[in-house]
């Protein structure tokens, strides 16, 4: 496949954060594999969707490399929404909307299932109940990032002008920072839900080893 990026000499620091960043993947990963087996619905459904905040994340690195960047900004949004609902879950949801997210899944179940709160309305539950860091986190890409990844998930303006006239490097490696960021705040969680000791300082010690590719510092857990 042809990537139309933009050719600039930042580009080998692009592809040293993206080598990184698969480094990361690992690393993180690691915290799953680690933690203890729970029979709460509660944290099985918020550990559901850190899985796929992993997921689309790896998605959004494979289409990086490739040169679909399009595509990649769309599992961007897909991934945030994902690590959102993992924090409502755990924080704020009520234990009517665990029961119907724990469901099986059939044609009834999901009719249930299908009114979730808008994402705003989730993060204004989730207000004075979430961990500081990690609504930092949810609010700055909302303010910042949202509008831009609309756009792309719905073919709008940002899709139609990156789409026909390229992608910056900086624009490239921000939202490869960004993407990251959203990772390692998921593995935050993990480890949170995990009720795991062993695994407390793992998640800094992460940040600290993986700096280069992360957003900036104030964004790092304690």
């Amino acid at each position: 496949m042809t990537s139309r990026l933009i050719v600039d000499p930042s580009i080998m620091a692009l592809e040293a954060n993206l080598s990184l960043s698969v480094s990361l993947e690992s690393a993180l990963l690691g915290l799953t594999e680690a933690t203890y087996p729970t029979t709460d619905p509660r944290i099985e459904v918020a550990r559901s969707l850190c899985d796929l905040v992993f997921e689309h994340w790896h998605s959004f690195c494979a289409l990086l490399e490739i040169g679909q960047f399009s595509s990649a900004m769309v599992m961007m949004r897909s991934q945030y929404e994902a690590f959102v609902r993992s924090v409502w879950i755990t924080y704020a949801a009520s234990d009517s909307w665990v029961e119907k997210l724990s469901a099986e899944l059939t044609t009834e179940t999901a009719k249930q299932a299908n009114d979730l709160p808008l994402l705003a309305a989730m993060i204004s539950e989730m207000e004075g109940k979430a961990p500081a860091l990690a609504m930092d986190t949810i609010r700055e890409i909302k303010e910042k990032g949202w509008k831009h990844m609309s756009s792309f998930a719905h073919g709008g303006l940002f899709a139609i002008h990156r789409g026909s006239r390229g992608y910056p490097i900086p624009f490239l490696e921000q939202t490869l920072r960004n993407v990251n960021g959203i990772a390692v705040s998921a593995g935050m969680m993990v480890v949170i839900l995990s009720g795991n000791p062993n695994l407390q300082g793992v998640i800094p010690r992460i940040q600290q080893d993986f700096s280069p590719c992360l957003p900036p510092p104030k964004f790092v857990a304690p």
